[in-house]
């Protein structure tokens, strides 16, 4: 159940009751009102017998509040996950792979996130338009580009998960970097290079504190990260979410993964044609 659902469960039955309450203690006390003792003093029992109701099924509820708020983060966060994967797909269709972690200049200097090059495909043609591809990500009109953007508010809301309500100004989501991964940094991969079971392979995680903003060149490094999953010593796949995280796989799946997930079948399952065997990482979708 969805955070507004649970309101309509309480909040409707409140409203209605409440206005009944409201239209009987005016009617029970109304001068006008010409009832014997008798009547009155059980229109009054009634009255706030039926209001100690409300509020005892209000208290009782509030424990679906609580659930009700992680829950919805954690579907709002894998609908992200989802729409970054179409996207991956479109610009596959256009490209004819999906796209690096960053492109690069001719001195081998990151220019932009793969996260920047995927803006026209979540919808964020405008802002796409305004870039200077050809320079430096964090170039002087390349950075008040991104500044403006993070000023009026228009930051594409798919690279943050909403479950990091501190979080303002860096991504949640990352590719892993590194030989045989979705990407080794200026590298692309095909959809035919992937000769691992595409639904068991990753393709994009979550991450946390990584002090990295959107638009900048930084992922995960595969030699150097962390596969256990919420490692609270070393960066790595790391969430806001109760017990795990999420990664999106190369199918466009998104698959949660919990904190026990042995570390060996993280790592094995981030390489495209590793042929390891990491069906015991994804039991829980």
């Amino acid at each position: 159940m969805g955070l507004s659902d649970a309101l309509c469960a309480c909040v409707i039955p409140l409203v209605v009751l409440g206005w009944w309450f409201f239209v009987a203690f005016r009617e029970t006390f109304a001068p006008s009102a010409k009832r014997s003792p008798e009547h009155r003093f059980l229109r009054i029992g009634m009255v706030w017998g039926i209001w100690l109701l409300l509020l005892g099924v209000f208290v009782a509820m509030l424990p679906m509040y609580s659930r009700a708020g992680p829950a919805a983060w954690r579907a709002q966060c894998a609908n992200r996950l989802k729409n970054i994967m179409l996207a991956m797909e479109n610009y596959h269709d256009v490209y004819g792979s999906f796209p690096p972690a960053y492109t690069v200049d001719k001195e081998g200097r990151p220019l932009h996130s793969w996260r920047a090059l995927l803006l026209p495909f979540v919808e964020e043609n405008a802002l796409y338009d305004r870039l200077r591809l050809d320079e430096l990500w964090d170039s002087p009109h390349n950075r008040a580009v991104f500044d403006s953007a993070e000023l009026e508010g228009r930051s594409p809301s798919c690279y943050h998960c909403a479950a990091d309500k501190e979080n303002r100004v860096e991504t949640n989501y990352m590719m892993i970097v590194g030989p045989k991964t979705i990407s080794n940094g200026p590298g692309c991969v095909r959809l035919k290079d992937i000769t691992d079971d595409k639904a068991t392979t990753i393709c994009v995680v979550e991450v946390t504190g990584s002090g990295i903003r959107w638009y900048e060149p930084g992922d995960l490094d595969a030699e150097q990260m962390s596969y256990r999953i919420n490692d609270p010593g070393v960066g790595g796949i790391r969430s806001r979410h109760r017990g795990g995280a999420q990664v999106a796989m190369c199918d466009g799946s998104v698959r949660f993964l919990p904190d026990s997930t042995d570390r060996e079948l993280v790592k094995g399952a981030s390489t495209i044609n590793g042929r390891e065997d990491v069906s015991g990482a994804f039991t829980e979708k």
